[in-house]
């Protein structure tokens, strides 16, 4: 699959939102990200919020991710993502996995440049592993893929 310029990443395309509690350096507890991708403007709409934000459309029709920080133990972090692939028709699955496949980076860049004076704070946090869990109808593709570090993605 070539890849589609349109979905360049482009620090210019992506707006924040930073929701109190949160602030734009900490806490890390309860840190969770909703990162919107609008293919009509090209541009990344980030939510940070101790809980994801919901403005009651159908996420399946805004090319919607979660991300949130679980702290493993010892002091180490993971950034997990989540991507609801829907259900129903097999090969539209099938289509949403790749589409999202091809997107993934630019989510992660998006939360990476969106909450930077947050990884600016906790440098610690770039060597923090990166998974992503896809959800589906379909029993085959509820997955959890390894994505690297977060410093793969600057």
């Amino acid at each position: 699959m070539q890849f589609d310029p349109r979905f360049e990443f482009s620090s210019k395309k992506v707006i924040t939102n930073i929701l109190p509690p949160m602030m734009p350096n900490n806490p890390i507890c309860n840190r969770k990200y909703t990162i919107y991708y609008s293919p009509v403007t090209c541009e990344y709409f980030l939510t940070v919020a101790n809980d994801f934000f919901n403005d009651d459309i159908n996420p399946l029709l805004k090319n919607e991710v979660h991300g949130k920080w679980d702290i493993i133990g010892n002091g180490v972090c993971r950034l997990k993502m989540y991507v609801n692939l829907g259900g129903g028709n097999n090969l539209l699955v099938m289509a949403r996995y790749a589409l999202y496949k091809q997107l993934l980076p630019n989510y992660i860049r998006t939360i990476i440049y969106g909450d930077r004076y947050f990884f600016r704070e906790n440098k610690c946090l770039l060597n923090s592993l990166v998974t992503v869990r896809f959800m589906s109808d379909c029993d085959t593709m509820n997955i959890v893929e390894p994505y690297g570090t977060i410093k793969n993605f600057r």
